[in-house]
């Protein structure tokens, strides 16, 4: 038997985790004194919460030991399988998995278990997720869905805003004079993930302008949006988040939209006012 593995930082809903039978591996998140298992034991809405009251959520990596449970009792069952992983420029999470592997595999030397560097998040990740459930609910075998997953890790692209430029200043991606210059102007930025790491790739008067420059980059780079499934990442502003949908499906009739709430993993870092879009620069 093959399973399907991710974390949360992917920001699939439960119910397709649940329906798909994809194991989850939770982030810890903290809020004050407060711990909670991403998804299971706490929403996006009581994330949103808490930065609007001013508490921004930390989260902490898969612990080594969740990583060996997980992969023991399937060495022991005899199953394999394929963990798709949060950027490992963005977080522990994968490198820990990797030793995960190895100290089981040492008392299993037969267990096949392939772990995949998303090399992005939130519904960039999820995306690769989908991807692995098609190809496996269509019979592919392991090493068929490892190459594709592989593939699409180097050539999808995720692009995004964000609105509280302080959050990029925490994260020392600009100066806190340039956050609060370009606060007081409207300036949205464009931020692409760049082989798993976030970078600033332009500036932009406006939240219009920014969404409109992202469908712009979209019909720029994007291959073969026809048999594309499209991401859309966004935390509180659900009216972007409608638009962008709408152009998107208007535009381009992607094979499916997948528009799914920033979760906390990602959303501690961004803050509120945040939408994405993800996609392949080269679909095959």
């Amino acid at each position: 038997m093959m399973k399907i593995l991710c974390d949360s930082a992917s920001d699939l809903s439960l119910s397709y985790i649940e329906e798909n039978n994809i194991h989850l591996f939770p982030l810890t998140i903290s809020i004050g004194e407060d711990e909670y298992r991403d998804i299971f034991e706490i929403t996006t809405d009581k994330i949103y919460d808490s930065i609007l009251a001013g508490i921004r959520p930390k989260t902490s990596q898969v612990s080594l030991s969740e990583f060996v449970d997980q992969f023991s009792a399937m060495a022991k069952a005899g199953e394999s399988g394929i963990y798709i992983s949060l950027s490992s420029k963005l977080s522990g999470t994968h490198q820990t998995a990797l030793l995960a592997y190895r100290a089981v595999k040492e008392d299993y030397p037969d267990f096949d278990l392939r772990i995949v560097d998303s090399k992005s998040g939130s519904i960039g990740t999820g995306v690769i997720v989908i991807e692995a459930v098609d190809y496996l609910q269509a019979g592919k075998d392991l090493d068929t869905i490892e190459n594709r997953l592989l593939f699409m890790a180097d050539n999808l692209m995720t692009l995004f805003t964000i609105t509280d430029l302080n959050y990029l200043a925490e994260g020392g991606r600009i100066s806190k004079t340039s956050a609060s210059i370009g606060s007081l102007l409207q300036i949205n930025p464009v931020l692409v993930l760049v082989d798993g790491a976030v970078e600033v790739a332009e500036k932009i008067r406006g939240k219009k302008r920014v969404v409109k420059r992202i469908l712009d980059i979209l019909d720029e780079e994007a291959d073969q949006l026809s048999l594309q499934t499209v991401g859309i990442a966004y935390s509180n502003d659900l009216e972007s988040k409608e638009k962008l949908e709408a152009a998107i499906a208007d535009k381009f009739s992607p094979k499916a939209i997948v528009a799914r709430p920033v979760g906390a993993t990602i959303g501690s870092h961004t803050g509120l006012g945040t939408l994405g879009v993800t996609f392949l620069k080269k679909y095959s």
